[in-house]
Parts: structure tokens; C-alpha cells; sequence
């Protein structure tokens, strides 16, 4: 990620090894307005509520698995 810039980061909340969260935690120390989506088979209420006040995830920025598409692309389109 180093010095890229871009609209939005697709993260699921459980990689090979470490934790979704845990990356997006290390994105924002390096760039703290870096906006992240986190994809996650487990339900909202699962995720650890200390990890995404940490990683800086705004609540609209979840999505459990199986989402609709429309709803994820709609929600990454910028606002005009």
C-alpha cells in the first residue's frame, strides 16, 4: 500500500494467517484517510468492536457475506 492512493480498499475480515482488521489497522497508520471496506462471513455482531474502532471502520463500511452487489457498489460510487 506505501505511498498509493486509492478510492477504497476491499479487506475480508479473515486473511490467511491474520486478521482483515488487523491490516487495515497497519493501512491507516501509514495513511490515516484511506477508506476501507471489510467483506466478513461472519455477522456484524462477531467482529470485534475494539479491532474496527481501531482500524477506523465506519459501521456503513461492513458487509457480512452473502451481500448484493448493487448495495457494495453503490455504497463505494461517490456522492454527487
Amino acid at each position: 500500500y506505501g505511498d498509493n492512493n486509492y478510492d477504497v480498499v476491499l479487506l475480508d475480515s479473515h486473511l490467511d494467517g491474520l486478521s482483515g482488521l488487523e491490516v487495515a489497522f497497519e493501512i491507516h497508520k501509514q495513511n490515516p484517510h484511506q477508506r476501507i471496506m471489510i467483506m466478513s462471513a461472519s455477522p456484524r455482531k462477531y467482529l470485534s468492536n475494539e479491532l474496527i474502532k481501531s482500524a477506523k471502520i465506519h459501521e456503513s463500511d461492513i458487509f457480512a457475506r452473502p451481500f448484493i452487489l448493487a448495495e457494495l457498489i453503490c455504497s463505494i460510487e461517490p456522492i454527487t
